[in-house]
């Protein structure tokens, strides 16, 4: 069957017509290029003589080297040195050798922590407005001793509320002893607080 007479044809009616005499011999063969396969084109090794193959023609070009015959063995060689870190200076040693190159770090020394549990009541602040202070008593404390604070873990929600809108921290410490400052509202409530020594 022919095609149909139509004024024009669209592009599904060209593809029709053409897969109908497609195929081999009817010369227009997609998937073949000069009667070769796509397959066939690409250039591949001769597993056996090892000769570059393009378009299935032996180019007789070697794509490998021959492998050679194995050699003799050699003596054995000597063992090698194992670098190892001197326990006294904890230096690098390669053999007898000291490199100067430290491999660990000095031993520090050991850190005391404690916590000691404070608690800043509401009657307690000082000032007219704010900042306000409070001082109060943590033993075990100096002017110089590293240390941090917190709200408990005790605290409710509302003296965590209480404590984030007056905006609490340390301003100066001394023996046995440190000041706490509100920079924002007075808190009405008394806040649970632990402060943590260092050393």
């Amino acid at each position: 069957m022919g095609l149909t007479k139509k004024t024009a044809l669209n592009d599904n009616d060209i593809l029709a017509a053409i897969l109908r005499v497609d195929g081999t011999g009817s010369g227009i063969d997609a998937d073949m290029v000069n009667g070769s396969h796509a397959a066939d084109l690409v250039p591949h090794i001769d597993s056996i003589t090892k000769h570059w193959i393009i378009q299935n023609t032996d180019t007789g070009i070697l794509a490998e080297g021959v492998a050679g015959s194995n050699g003799t063995n050699g003596t054995n060689g000597t063992d090698g040195i194992t670098p190892h870190i001197d326990p006294t200076t904890k230096h690098w040693f390669i053999g007898t050798t000291d490199t100067g190159i430290v491999a660990e770090g000095v031993d520090g020394s050991s850190t005391t922590v404690s916590e000691v549990s404070v608690t800043l009541t509401a009657a307690s602040w000082v000032g007219s407005q704010a900042p306000y202070t409070q001082s109060v008593t943590v033993t075990g404390m100096t002017t110089t001793k590293s240390g941090f604070t917190g709200i408990s873990q005790s605290a409710t929600a509302a003296q965590r509320a209480v404590a984030s809108s007056a905006k609490l921290a340390i301003t100066s410490q001394g023996t046995n002893t440190i000041t706490i400052t509100a920079d924002g509202a007075k808190p009405s409530l008394d806040i649970p607080i632990v402060v943590t020594l260092l050393g």
